[in-house]
């Protein structure tokens, strides 16, 4: 690429003040002159805002905004981008500095994205995450087929599908592409938000590439919002699926596998949320509430597959006749198990 095309890396932050600071010195490391940082401040109450005045160069540029969310903070990056092409950065990750440098210099103007691969990280613990297709330049009939799989979900080990691509942060758009085709974050969406930005990049895209050079670090905070108990969890995730077959036109993904993913994934939650002793009625009570969901349980009563664990199958049979008791005893025994030394 030539270095006079700018990039445009747009940070939504929001009381980041142990992790911002790291983010932004990793792009800024990147040998590649022509780089502006957005940063969007969504309406920090602790010293974000103050660690980025700290910063002495003209390539960030640093918007504040009062408390929208991240979908409206990125939005306000992408219209304030001047870049060729734009990446989304999570205030709380951080860029390989020299292997987007790297990659940089390989970057052609007439893709409308390149999908790269990236690393999670939690605790020691470091892991590259596989690529849903093999390295190449692709169409729009390949999309068509990443879009019908973006909402697949491999919970099980029976279940074959390959993470396929609905973090924004493992993504280099073209601004133009994006700008074109209006193609922005929908800000009443509040959870997964970002696979439908991908999706709808992959309805509209004609070119991209995939590329399986790691240029991105994604950090597994146990405290992040993503980790974190959510009263609105169950409606958000079952609102924004319906969103996505709604922008292809068709439904995407396995229904029923997914209902049962959301409903358990919220159980797990519910009970690390409400652990204590005196928590007790009040965990079983919401239990009871996502069980005798009509939704979730009907998934459950639907479910296709049939070479399960022997994990699953006591957690299907659980659900399947809502026994209650026995369902919160279960994971109080897995959090147990998993604070012991060796869990």
């Amino acid at each position: 690429m030539d270095d006079k095309l700018m990039i445009s890396f747009i940070i939504p932050v929001y009381n980041a003040q142990n992790t911002i600071k790291k983010c932004v010195d990793s792009i800024l490391a990147i040998e590649y002159e022509n780089i502006e940082v957005i940063v969007v401040d969504d309406g920090s109450t602790d010293k974000t805002a103050e660690i980025l005045k700290s910063f002495d160069t003209d390539r960030i540029i640093v918007i504040y905004q009062e408390n929208k969310g991240v979908s409206a903070a990125r939005n306000l990056g992408i219209n304030n981008a001047k870049g060729k092409y734009i990446s989304f950065v999570d205030a709380d990750d951080y860029i390989i500095s020299g292997e987007f440098a790297k990659f940089l210099k390989d970057v052609q103007q007439d893709r409308d994205f390149y999908m790269y691969a990236y690393e999670s990280r939690e605790k020691d613990q470091i892991r590259k995450i596989t690529l849903p297709v093999a390295p190449g330049i692709y169409g729009h009939d390949m999309a068509e087929k990443m879009g019908d799989r973006l909402y697949d979900c491999p919970f099980s080990r029976n279940y074959k599908s390959d993470y396929f691509g609905g973090k924004v942060y493992q993504y280099l758009f073209l601004t133009d592409f994006l700008k074109k085709n209006h193609i922005l974050f929908l800000e009443d969406v509040h959870y997964t938000e970002d696979t439908l930005f991908c999706l709808t990049c992959f309805k509209y895209t004609k070119k991209f590439e995939v590329k399986d050079t790691c240029l991105y670090v994604y950090e597994v905070l146990e405290d992040s919002a993503s980790h974190r108990f959510r009263e609105e969890f169950w409606d958000e995730m079952i609102m924004a699926y319906d969103r996505a077959c709604l922008i292809m036109n068709r439904e995407i993904g396995h229904r029923n596998e997914l209902y049962f993913h959301f409903g358990n994934y919220n159980i797990h939650c519910i009970v690390k949320r409400f652990s204590g002793i005196s928590a007790y009625f009040e965990c079983r009570r919401r239990i009871k509430k996502m069980v005798y969901n009509t939704l979730f349980h009907t998934a459950i009563l639907h479910m296709e597959f049939t070479d399960w664990t022997r994990k699953e199958k006591i957690m299907i049979f659980l659900y399947r006749y809502r026994l209650v008791p026995c369902i919160y005893w279960l994971y109080q025994l897995r959090n147990v198990r998993k604070r012991m030394p060796g869990g």
